[in-house]
């Protein structure tokens, strides 16, 4: 079924991060390296990374939530949930209280070119990930395949223009929550030419 990224506002300008190193968001620290405390609402803790999460961006009337569950917590887990996971996003009393479809945006300051999002506890491989660009246009997407209870991931690279990442955990009658999320992005023209001087220092010999 195709869907239509709803109600997200418009964006901050390009942060300037030009890494392509990829960032982890694991839930249990922010981007910081400060720890995040049980019970607490997932929303601009990794803006240092550019990117802000915003739940409930897709049209109720088509039976998606409006109130997406976004709390980090290791202690309301339900089935897939192992000590060693952490924080994961997903309050087990939250999420069965929801009155629709669970779904939030991750919301990047520029272009990622790379992103894995992990699942746990998704029997009915309904978790999904969809990809846009800024202005909202479908770009890619697809559900979880491979794994078990304990870990399902949907992955893309090779991108150029996704801005938008939509994240669909499982379905309001079930206990989906997300492990782990990785992103790259792609590499602003400027680190690409510190890359090509690092290649002229490298290998620059003494005369």
């Amino acid at each position: 079924m195709k869907k239509v990224v709803f109600g997200v506002a418009a964006v901050a300008a390009l942060s300037g991060l030009a890494s392509a190193a990829p960032y982890v968001i694991d839930f249990d620290t922010d981007a910081n390296g400060n720890a995040i405390a049980d019970g607490t609402w997932i929303s601009n803790q990794y803006a240092a990374w550019g990117v802000t999460f915003v739940p409930n961006v897709l049209d109720p009337n088509n039976g998606w939530a409006t109130n997406t569950d976004m709390t980090a917590t290791s202690t309301d887990v339900g089935n897939g949930y192992l000590p060693a996971m952490g924080n994961v996003l997903h309050s087990f009393g939250g999420w069965l209280n929801e009155d629709g479809d669970p779904n939030f945006a991750m919301i990047f300051d520029q272009a990622i070119s790379s992103i894995s999002v992990t699942f746990i506890g998704d029997s009915d491989n309904l978790s999904e990930l969809d990809l846009y660009d800024i202005d909202g246009n479908f770009i890619t997407g697809g559900v979880v395949s491979g794994g078990g209870i304990n870990g399902k991931t949907v992955s893309f690279s090779g991108l150029n223009n996704a801005r938008i990442a939509l994240v669909l955990p499982g379905w309001f009658l079930d206990w989906v929550a997300v492990e782990s999320i990785t992103f790259e992005y792609v590499p602003a023209p400027g680190a690409l030419a510190l890359l090509g001087l690092g290649g002229i220092f490298v290998g620059r010999r003494r005369r």
